[in-house]
């Protein structure tokens, strides 16, 4: 068995520790990555929202891709990929507007 130790990684330049098997350090590394590289590409893209709503963003945007590639491995999962634009967009609807959120 493998012991668990803290691995540092950055998002939007704040550190965060997390423990991980020494195995999955490398995955978790360039899992922040993604998320990091998600993160600024929405934040660059000019609007002036706030960390919270753009880490939403960047999980539903990396969630949306992960499904396509699913979609394009398993022959398609088409109501999944549906369902997720409609997040997005809704969740683009809120930011736009500044208002709360009711997903579901």
């Amino acid at each position: 068995m493998s012991e668990i130790t803290p691995v540092s990684v950055t998002v939007l330049q704040k550190e965060y520790k997390i423990a991980c098997p020494p195995e999955q350090q490398e995955a978790l590394v360039e899992s922040a990555a993604l998320v990091d590289k998600k993160m600024r590409e929405i934040r660059g893209q000019g609007k002036s929202i706030g960390q919270d709503r753009v880490a939403i963003m960047a999980a539903i945007n990396i969630a949306y891709e992960l499904l396509q590639s699913q979609g394009n491995q398993n022959g398609g999962i088409e109501e999944m990929t549906i369902e997720v634009n409609r997040l997005r967009e809704q969740v683009e609807d809120a930011l736009f507007q500044g208002r709360q959120l009711e997903l579901g």
